[in-house]
């Protein structure tokens, strides 16, 4: 039960900072439309956008887990420091050029990954914030999948490679591995 409501506790702390990025991402993408006329300018402004999400998680990760690992966009940012590994993957505007040609098809997400050794990876929770369209899912092994607070159906996996709620997962997987 502690690790379920350690699941909780994520979920519920960074609930409210997706909620206030999306605030900031919404009021971003409608001005990127009023910029297309524009050939530099929406680029410029979206990668700026994308910095300052990737900042603001960033400093929320580090306040309230500084041993924890932290990867930002397949980039590893900083390792784990602790015995008992723990890793952000951060994906920050997923979907970069939709956002930037004004579809609203693009996300911001956040997995939290527990590895205790190279053969043992467990995904603890995972976050997945769509600003344009005001959706909001969530996903752990304990409690299942959410989309804004209602249940949803999620199969259960329990090799990283297999999950695909996140571009490149296998990906970041391999990288952990390498780290260890």
């Amino acid at each position: 039960m502690r690790s379920s409501n350690n699941t909780s506790n994520f979920v519920n702390k960074f609930l409210p900072i997706f909620r206030q990025l999306e605030t900031t991402m919404s009021r971003d993408f409608n001005e990127i439309s009023s910029m297309q006329s524009s050939v530099n300018l929406p680029l410029d402004f979206a990668e700026k956008t994308q910095e300052r999400i990737a900042e603001k998680l960033s400093y929320e990760i580090e306040k309230s887990w500084p041993d924890a690992g932290l990867i930002i966009n397949s980039q590893i940012i900083k390792e784990s420091s602790s015995d008992k590994k723990r890793y952000f993957i951060l994906n920050i505007l997923d979907g970069f050029e939709n956002f930037l040609r004004s579809i609203e098809f693009f996300a911001n997400s956040l997995t939290i990954i527990d590895s205790y050794d190279t053969e043992s990876e467990k995904v603890i929770c995972n976050i997945i914030s769509n600003p344009a369209l005001n959706h909001f899912f969530w996903f752990t092994p304990e409690t299942g999948g959410f989309k804004d607070k209602c249940r949803i159906s999620a199969s259960r996996q329990d090799n990283l490679s297999q999950i695909i709620t996140i571009d490149e997962i296998g990906e970041f997987a391999d990288k952990i591995k390498k780290l260890q």
